[in-house]
């Protein structure tokens, strides 16, 4: 998967700030961050927090996006749908306009450590196989020492689940 480029954009995206967040437009709000910042693709994204720095309004949001890992040293568990985290940091001003922007996108080298912890768990037998529709017993899976299992979700997309917290 070709993640997207986040290299400094020469223009500030124009989006404008819905106050308060938690009120009806606070949807369309984040819809126009996510196609403005070409994170039209992520599963999940929330308003994290608000800071006030003067007459600057500080939004933070954190978003999750599904990345399918393939790798033969992850043997049956190839193919599995990660989802991993990134970060949007908008500051607006005064008028709501926004100024400037910091984007922590999900990184290759973040991929790469899933692919190397998903692989370490099938190496030393930490993973459970679970048929599409089976019955997880998570207090069997625990007492033979598997601490997650495999099954497709409702959308047919091979997840590791863990069996306890």
């Amino acid at each position: 998967m070709a993640l997207p480029d986040n290299k400094e954009r020469e223009k500030v995206p124009d989006i404008r700030l819905p106050i308060p967040l938690t009120e009806p437009g606070a949807s369309g709000f984040l819809d126009a961050v996510k196609r403005e910042f070409g994170l039209e693709e992520v599963v999940d994204m929330k308003i994290a927090g608000q800071a006030f720095r003067g007459a600057q309004t500080i939004v933070y949001l954190h978003f999750l996006r599904d990345i399918p890992l393939d790798d033969e040293r992850m043997g049956g568990a190839s193919g599995v749908v990660a989802q991993l985290g990134g970060s949007l940091t908008l500051t607006f001003d005064a008028d709501g306009r926004l100024i400037s922007y910091g984007l922590e996108d999900v990184t290759e080298e973040a991929i790469q450590m899933e692919k190397d912890a998903i692989a370490e768990l099938v190496q030393g037998d930490k993973l459970y196989f679970a048929g599409p529709d089976e019955e997880i017993d998570t207090g069997e899976l625990i007492s033979k020492k598997k601490p997650f299992y495999v099954q497709e979700d409702e959308l047919g997309k091979k997840r590791i689940f863990r069996t306890s917290a």
